[in-house]
């Protein structure tokens, strides 16, 4: 499961232990499909200290995955993955730099953690006018 909290978005890497593989049909049989050439996963740095700063070093990346068919997923092992096909455009758009947020409702102490690292969020969307 994701660990909750703030990320950034580092570069766009290649897994060779998760190196896309077919099936003599022709199908996905395991392996993350490529997000750009051969680049197949993207690195994630965690933010919130106690809770994903660790997020790097376990090597928790961003990835598709052909294991996320329909409406079941697979065991990513803390990564956000995708169905394949579904997240190219996103990974490629968001990578080197982006803020990106873990929202994980069944991690509740975790998530008190998040909101207490950060200074004023609750007024953050009030009216300003």
């Amino acid at each position: 499961m994701t660990r909750p909290g703030f990320f950034k978005t580092l570069n766009l890497y290649n897994s060779s232990s998760h190196k896309e593989q077919r099936a003599k049909n022709g199908r996905l049989s395991k392996g993350w499909p490529n997000i750009e050439k051969s680049l197949n996963g993207l690195r994630l740095k965690g933010l919130t200290v106690g809770v994903n700063n660790f997020a790097y070093k376990r090597g928790v990346v961003m990835h598709e995955a052909w294991y996320n068919q329909g409406s079941l997923m697979g065991r990513s092992y803390g990564c956000p993955a995708f169905a394949p096909d579904e997240a190219k455009e996103i990974l490629s758009l968001i990578k080197n730099g982006t803020l990106f947020f873990a929202y994980v409702p069944q991690c509740e102490e975790d998530t008190k953690i998040v909101g207490a690292s950060i200074k004023g969020w609750q007024d953050f969307c009030k009216d300003k006018r």
